[in-house]
């Protein structure tokens, strides 16, 4: 038990760790880039996240089919849990298709990134950047940042196995190694030669240390699948249930994407490049608090899997109860972090960026608070039950959230109506419906989760 939970502890620990290297490039690109060009850096990393909507759930159903497959599954099925061999070992044949399987379709997604970015990406950096003022080309920082996202895009399927297999300690340990790498690199070069290349060379930097770490760490299971025969029957078989999953799954992730990334392009679109800086600084923050709320129900993420299959409604009761208390207890501390340390901080240090007006801040910290409540419910749901009964509502407030903001930006509502676009098409529905619905299929009530996430701590953990 005390083990658990010191892993638990330690991968808690590193995902701080990975959220405060990431936040400490901040002050050095706020101070040493031009306020244009941190808009478009931010460009960037948007570009970046709706790249991942080419996904389309595929990664997240990885990392569920690999815990069921460390857990003891037989056999893989879209839509209902999987039956478990009799001693809970692992089948190499079915691990080792299921590796190959990743590979595969993580090479086809790169190549349909690698069209999106150099097409549409690039014709949005074309407009966006058309008649500003820069001390520099935004090429030669585009393309490498395009060839170093498409490598990320190929290798994005190794963090599965280490997650699935109970190893989410050393996934996130391998991340914020390669956060090192490249704050360091970064900082160095603003500080000698301040421009978006160098911010895309740092970029690359993390991609290289980050390739040569998972090669090692997967090694072990590279092991356990030597010498393992399966037929071109079988591997079709599991690309089918794998992409049959994952197309319900995409309907929830082409949801959230709309919700947390779209907005930014549209703010940066109506509301010009000093509101989307503005935007981009706190977004990020609150990205990285986000994070750092769902690292519970990450590291549990196998043990979910396993209670799920084993039928055990008391221990997901407390996984579940744990990862809500937990979530809610960083929204609220990094939310008045936010709110009262960072503004006179970016002021000290003579930032040419500073966050969004207090009353929008609350509401951009409310609108993270309530997706965090959401995500831990259906992440729970889909991980313990197999099944994704939210995908349809999910892609259908996308398209709703779509429609709102660019009427809010066509009526010059600005950061604020865009924003309230949002709640509001989120409230009507995905808000409270899946918490409330989560709590039904666990029979669970609310004044009883701090029971549960205190009372089988170390059992769940």
């Amino acid at each position: 038990m005390r083990k658990s939970l010191i892993d638990l502890a330690i991968g808690i620990l590193s995902q701080a760790m990975l959220v405060g290297s990431g936040l400490i490039m901040l002050p050095f690109a706020v101070t040493r880039l031009p306020q244009a060009e941190i808009g478009i850096w931010y460009i960037y990393l948007t570009i970046q996240a709706m790249v991942f909507l080419l996904d389309f759930g595929i990664t997240d159903t990885f990392i569920r089919f690999f815990s069921y497959v460390f857990a003891g599954a037989k056999e893989l099925k879209d839509t209902t849990i999987p039956a478990k061999s009799d001693d809970d070992r692992v089948d190499p044949v079915l691990l080792s298709a299921l590796l190959d399987t990743a590979h595969r379709i993580f090479l086809y997604m790169t190549l349909l990134a690698g069209i999106v970015m150099v097409t549409a990406g690039s014709y949005y950096i074309h407009v966006m950047t058309e008649g500003v003022a820069l001390r520099e080309s935004v090429w030669p920082s585009w393309a490498i940042f395009v060839v170093t996202m498409l490598a990320q895009t190929y290798f994005q399927w190794q963090g599965a196995p280490l997650i699935g297999s109970g190893r989410a300690r050393r996934n996130y340990e391998i991340a914020v190694r390669s956060r090192v790498a490249q704050v360091v690199f970064t900082i160095l070069a603003l500080l000698i030669f301040p421009s978006l290349t160098m911010m895309s060379l740092g970029f690359a930097i993390a991609a290289i240390a980050m390739r040569l770490d998972y090669h090692l760490a997967l090694a072990p299971v590279r092991s356990m699948t030597r010498g393992t025969i399966w037929s071109r029957a079988d591997h079709r078989e599991l690309t089918l249930t794998l992409l049959r999953s994952a197309r319900q799954l995409g309907g929830t992730v082409v949801g959230v994407m709309l919700t947390n990334r779209l907005v930014a392009l549209a703010i940066g679109w109506y509301a010009g490049l000093h509101v989307s800086a503005q935007y981009s600084i706190a977004n990020q923050a609150l990205v990285s608090l986000a994070s750092v709320a769902a690292v519970v129900q990450t590291m549990l993420g196998p043990r979910i899997a396993k209670a799920g299959v084993a039928g055990d409604r008391e221990v997901l009761k407390s996984m579940f109860s744990q990862s809500l208390v937990f979530g809610w207890a960083v929204c609220i501390a990094g939310g008045a972090i936010l709110i009262t340390v960072v503004p006179p901080l970016l002021h000290l240090i003579g930032a040419n960026t500073s966050l969004p007006p207090t009353p929008l801040l609350l509401l951009m910290i409310l609108l993270y608070s309530l997706e965090m409540n959401m995500f831990v419910s259906t992440r729970l749901i889909t991980t313990a039950d197999n099944t994704i009964p939210y995908w349809k509502a999910m892609l259908i407030t996308g398209g709703v959230i779509i429609v709102s903001v660019i009427m809010a930006g066509q009526l010059g509502l600005g950061l604020t109506g865009i924003l309230f676009a949002q709640l509001l098409a989120q409230l009507a529905y995905n808000y409270w419906r899946w918490p409330v619905y989560c709590f039904n299929y666990l029979g669970l009530r609310l004044r009883d989760v701090p029971h549960y996430a205190l009372s089988r701590l170390g059992r769940a953990s």
